[in-house]
């Protein structure tokens, strides 16, 4: 509802910059995340759920990279959404599950389950690069994550403080209204 309002009131800056520090933030959990996984996944799945499941940690990576690439790409389905342009976004959606199916199809048979999870991470990122376009176009504000380093340490810094306002760990700085 925030991009909404932020559209209406013309704020474009405003709403680009809440859409980025949003995605950046995110992004940075999940790539934290990712490497978790890439290092400790295996054992983690080992030890959770047995040997029978380890075969499985390379297509829960594959995966995982698509979910990266998703919280990077932040909130440009919901900006597209919240400024009118929900028949883009329906668009694109429809046709991301096409490409998902015809690839899901084209992949399986070769790669089973990993063929799955490059079609699914495929899909996954070429329908967020389109939204990420979209919003540019028709937005007119990015909603990528930050590139700059600095960008991502001021991010952290401003969570560390909030946090310490709160007097707090992480997680409620991140997101105040769970009540975590």
């Amino acid at each position: 509802q925030e991009f909404s309002v932020l559209y209406a009131d013309g704020r474009r800056e405003e709403m680009e910059r809440l859409a980025r520090t949003a995605s950046t933030s995110v992004a940075m959990i999940s790539a934290v995340s990712l490497a978790a996984l890439l290092l400790l996944g295996r054992p983690l799945i080992h030890w959770a759920f047995g040997p029978t499941y380890l075969a499985s940690w390379g297509i829960l990576l594959i995966l995982a990279v698509g979910s990266f690439w998703d919280t990077a790409s932040g909130s440009a389905g919901f900006a597209l959404q919240m400024s009118g342009h929900h028949n883009r976004l329906l668009g694109l959606t429809a046709g991301a599950a096409a490409l998902n199916l015809a690839l899901s199809l084209t992949l399986a048979p070769r790669w089973g389950g990993y063929g799955v999870a490059v079609a699914t991470t495929a899909t996954l990122i070429a329908l967020n690069l389109a939204m990420v376009g979209s919003a540019r176009r028709l937005v007119g504000v990015r909603t990528f994550a930050y590139l700059s380093p600095a960008r991502w340490r001021e991010i952290l810094r401003s969570v560390r403080e909030r946090g310490a306002a709160h007097g707090r760990h992480l997680a409620p700085a991140v997101w105040p209204d769970l009540g975590v």
